[in-house]
């Protein structure tokens, strides 16, 4: 008899668990409550377009961005971790290699679920918002 309860036991906390995981999961794909938008703003200077080639696991094509334009893509989060993004980047005849967009590691304390970017022709800076007061953090190219 012992034995008989403590398999139900067992079988009764594995079944709970594995409710508990399919709801999260499922709730989180349905409502959208964990995904990350990044955005990619052009402000190299007039009259220059930007031609922006992001990809992860999936590619996610290769985009011409006007002056003052952007372009965003969204990243959904799978068991809590994102994969990494990277982007490349070209205008006119400069092109600059694949730079790690987005890293959970290094950019979910800095924008959690909207990470907006200022691509630039000497740099390219996430800004961030906190309390009101707007930061930049920056990144030479090749860095």
């Amino acid at each position: 008899m012992a034995a008989s309860s403590s398999s139900l036991i067992r079988n009764s906390a594995f079944l709970l668990v594995l409710t508990f995981l399919v709801t999260v999961t499922s709730t989180a794909r349905y409502v959208g409550a964990l995904h990350i938008d990044v955005k990619l703003t052009n402000d190299l200077g007039a009259g220059l377009n930007l031609t922006v080639h992001c990809k992860s696991i999936e590619d996610l094509g290769v985009h011409v961005v006007p002056y003052n334009g952007f372009y965003n893509f969204t990243m959904d989060l799978s068991f809590f971790e994102v994969p990494p993004h990277y982007c490349q980047f070209k205008w006119k005849n400069v092109t600059y290699p694949w730079f790690l967009i987005y890293d959970q590691s290094r950019d979910w304390n800095l924008c959690r679920n909207y990470c907006p970017w200022s691509i630039k022709q000497q740099r390219l800076c996430m800004r961030t918002s906190k309390s009101g007061a707007t930061k930049e953090h920056c990144y030479t190219w090749g860095s």
